[in-house]
């Protein structure tokens, strides 16, 4: 008897290393895709609260001044405001915060919309049109409401959480 593996044998071991190795390399590149996709996403995030500090929108603001044209950051991100009126001519305006970015040449971009009102920004019966924002409604704290830890009271802590800046009154996932 023969000692050692035959022909067939080695190449059906040949083929089974190959097409796990294809397999795993397939995942890996999504992997790695899904990576890079969230680290584009998590710059963007950053790129449009950075924008929305420097550019805020006040109560004073008229739409117009809500623009805010594309400002260039240092890692190759830019942060731009857009204003138009709504279709329904209804004193809606939408609002895009809009973040983009180049990635091997094509142009990638996120951007959040919202919409604000703007109280008689349609023409009214005199033909003028007044552009204030609508400021909202001063709120009171309901009675025995606090904005602190009340004094001589433990802060509230979650059952199973440790206090701290992420576990203090905090519900929802437990300590693992």
């Amino acid at each position: 008897m023969k000692k050692g593996f035959t022909l067939i044998e080695v190449l059906m071991a040949v083929t089974i290393l190959g097409l796990s190795m294809a397999i795993l390399l397939t995942s890996v590149s999504n992997c790695l895709a899904v990576v890079r996709r969230a680290q584009e996403y998590q710059a963007a995030q950053w790129a449009l609260s950075l924008g929305e500090t420097e550019h805020p929108p006040t109560e004073s603001d008229k739409p117009e001044n809500l623009i805010v044209e594309p400002v260039k950051y240092e890692n190759g991100l830019s942060y731009s405001r857009e204003v138009e009126e709504d279709a329904d001519q209804d004193d809606l305006f939408v609002v895009r915060d809009k973040a983009t970015w180049s990635y091997r040449g094509v142009e990638k971009s996120e951007e959040v919309v919202r919409h604000i009102f703007v109280q008689g920004s349609s023409k009214n019966a005199s033909g003028s049109s007044d552009t204030g924002l609508l400021k909202a409604p001063a709120t009171k704290p309901a009675p025995g409401a606090t904005s602190g830890p009340v004094p001589g009271r433990p802060p509230a802590t979650v059952p199973g959480r440790p206090p701290g800046p992420w576990g203090a009154g905090m519900p929802g996932k437990a300590a693992q």
